[in-house]
């Protein structure tokens, strides 16, 4: 039985569970999709029982911190290829026996959700397995994942599912009319994962208008469904106007002009010096809208990904002598920890394919081209002061930024 995004979110929010179609030219498998908070040994059996699939707990960044949960490495097979993020299996300790019965996997799956868990409260490894949702979700990439947990937030439950693949009696995966005949004999609803892209893009808010210094633009989210609200802005048009042209052969283009921008707010804000985020920002948007049309994109990723406290603390150590790479790996954090994901999936849900980056990051411009994105890179240097001299030497000389 065919149901909307608004009938199956109104099932999952009642404890029920839904089919969950893949596209055709990916995996084109069926899922059973509940909510890990409604998760009880009944609903674990069935999915253990007539599913016969690899149960598993889908679950955004916020609650696999909260658990004290980890990537596992990746080398390579099905679920590389396709992007699953599994995490460290877990079962939960308190009230758990063997860890593999429905019971078992119930408790852990409604602690996994529960807005109070702890990393101590699992035993590593166990018999969940935790698939960690993509950053910027559905937006980003369109897998059961990040599906499921879409449907969850349009359920108004915690963005923790429980996810099954189907099996049929041969052994075979459940594909085509078989999950239809499937739905009917279990009397449940079916959805697709293209009917979740769709519903998202659909519930995109119209632009606004913000006029500003240096003319008339346009704000909006990147996507509906964030959370962690990334917008864009462009000038005073409708985005949809943007004429794309292909790279001429002289490597002359007139592909939009982009400025992805990481937030910053001690310099985009207040100016400061210890960095040129500040003027970066501004020497963008003047181009942008001195030429008429473009990007910029800002992505809420404070501190190259960190925050905004952590940040702080690496300015703490910058002050007794380390540089901005080595504060960061000083306490722990990665180099650079942030992710052009959503940015590249809002320029292609425009239609762009081409664009001209105004950028000196080689990791940006890599992460465009990995998305599908052809990019001409337009420098955007600014005048290193006695303030930043120190960071702008360190991101040419130690993190690859390009000079020229």
């Amino acid at each position: 039985m065919k149901v909307t995004v608004e009938e199956a979110a109104k099932i999952i929010a009642e404890g029920g569970m839904v089919i969950v179609t893949d596209h055709e030219d990916r995996e084109n498998e069926g899922d059973l999709v509940g909510a890990a908070v409604h998760a009880g040994p009944d609903m674990v059996n069935f999915m253990a029982s007539r599913a016969k699939g690899l149960i598993c707990c889908a679950m955004d960044q916020t609650h696999a911190d909260q658990a004290g949960l980890e990537l596992l490495p990746v080398s390579g097979g099905p679920e590389a290829i396709h992007g699953t993020r599994f995490m460290t299996p877990v079962d939960v300790i308190e009230n758990c026996t063997t860890g593999i019965s429905a019971y078992d996997r119930s408790v852990t799956l409604k602690r996994l959700a529960a807005a109070d868990s702890r990393p101590e409260e699992f035993a590593r490894p166990g018999h969940m397995f935790p698939i960690l949702e993509a950053p910027g979700g559905l937006a980003v990439r369109q897998g059961h994942t990040e599906g499921s947990l879409y449907l969850m937030r349009q359920a108004g439950v915690p963005a923790v599912s429980v996810i099954c693949e189907m099996m049929d009696d041969d052994g075979g995966m459940v594909r085509g009319r078989r999950i239809d005949e499937l739905a009917a004999e279990w009397n449940m609803g079916v959805l697709s994962v293209q009917d979740l892209v769709n519903h998202e893009a659909a519930q995109a808010e119209e632009p606004v208008t913000l006029p500003m210094e240096m003319g008339d633009f346009r704000m909006e989210f990147l996507s509906s469904d964030s959370t962690h609200d990334h917008f864009s802005l462009f000038p005073g048009y409708s985005g949809s106007d943007i004429q794309e042209e292909t790279f001429p052969e002289d490597g002359s283009s007139r592909a939009p002009l982009v400025r992805i921008h990481s937030e910053c707010l001690t310099g985009d804000l207040f100016g400061s010096r210890r960095c040129d985020c500040g003027s970066q920002l501004e020497e963008a948007l003047k181009q942008i809208s001195a030429e008429g049309q473009g990007y910029l994109i800002y992505l809420r990723q404070e501190g190259r990904g960190i925050g905004l406290r952590a940040k702080m603390k690496t300015y703490r150590l910058q002050e007794e002598g380390m540089d901005t790479l080595d504060a960061n790996l000083h306490l722990g954090y990665p180099a650079d920890d942030r992710d052009y994901g959503e940015a590249a999936a809002y320029l292609k849900r425009k239609g762009i394919r081409e664009i001209r980056l105004m950028t000196n990051n080689p990791d940006k411009i890599a992460q465009m081209e990995e998305a599908g994105i052809r990019v001409h890179r337009i420098a955007l240097l600014s005048k290193a002061g006695d303030h930043n001299r120190k960071y702008m030497e360190t991101k040419q000389l130690r993190m690859g930024h390009l000079s020229a």
